[in-house]
């Protein structure tokens, strides 16, 4: 049975924000606290610092739509809230992630549109900003078009790790398998230490990359966690395959 401890806190001030937001310095016994708490509609969201920037997931969708030529999809999951946006013709897009609650930056990752091929890669021109004072959507139509642009790259990266064998680099990608769990791994590892495909044919990193790629698209795990093992597989991607794109750390 788990423990709970009931905590009461005084408000000392209550900010109103857009879209029906509210922030609430918190005071406990008097004394400042150096938190606030985030509300929407009456429902308490989180407590987070004083110097948590709110960024609406509402003003970042308003941006979005000022954009033109581009399709656009969303999920929200909870308090976190994900937008692809996707230009007609050039086969790139982006993916916008902002959260309310402090469980994501602001982030702008570059993408191939496919059934999986989320790139998330320091390598790539990516936009990550924490939610700070200074943080502000005033440059992200810009932004979005700088990583679009920077995301056709991409694409040539992908095409150079079909001319690489996964059999040669078996060493590197088992090293990705002690950091990823064995089920996104194990099948495309076994074929690359066997050297071929189950029809003979070489089986090369780009083969292996969407392999694992997309067990962790169709993984029933949220957006978050999907990131972030997109991210280890890139980075071991990249280890291998030299990006010869801009950097963006």
């Amino acid at each position: 049975m788990s423990e709970k401890i009931v905590v009461e806190f005084d408000v000392e001030k209550t900010v109103e924000r857009e879209y029906g937001y509210q922030e609430k310095l918190l005071k406990y016994k008097g004394s400042d606290t150096k938190y606030k708490g985030i509300v929407k509609d009456g429902k308490l969201i989180a407590i987070l610092g004083r110097g948590y920037k709110l960024i609406p997931n509402e003003a970042v969708e308003a941006e979005i739509k000022k954009l033109q030529n581009f399709s656009v999809s969303e999920k929200a999951e909870k308090w976190r809230k994900y937008w692809w946006l996707e230009k007609e013709g050039e086969y790139v897009g982006v993916l916008v992630v902002n959260s309310v609650d402090g469980s994501e930056a602001l982030k702008v990752i570059a993408y191939v549109p496919s059934e999986h091929s989320i790139l998330v890669g320091s390598k790539l021109q990516n936009v990550y900003r924490r939610h700070t004072p200074k943080a502000d959507l005033s440059d992200l139509g810009e932004i979005i078009d700088e990583v679009m642009n920077a995301a056709v790259g991409y694409k040539q990266w992908l095409a150079k790790l079909d001319l690489v064998e996964a059999k040669d680099n078996v060493e590197v990608l088992e090293m990705l398998a002690e950091d990823m769990p064995k089920k996104y791994v194990e099948k495309a590892l076994a074929t690359a230490k066997a050297g071929q495909t189950l029809e003979g044919g070489k089986f090369t990193l780009k083969m292996f990359y969407e392999c694992v790629a997309k067990k962790i698209w169709n993984a029933e795990v949220d957006m978050r966690t999907k990131i972030r093992l997109y991210r280890l597989l890139n980075d071991c991607m990249f280890s291998i395959v030299e990006w010869e794109g801009e950097e963006n750390e």
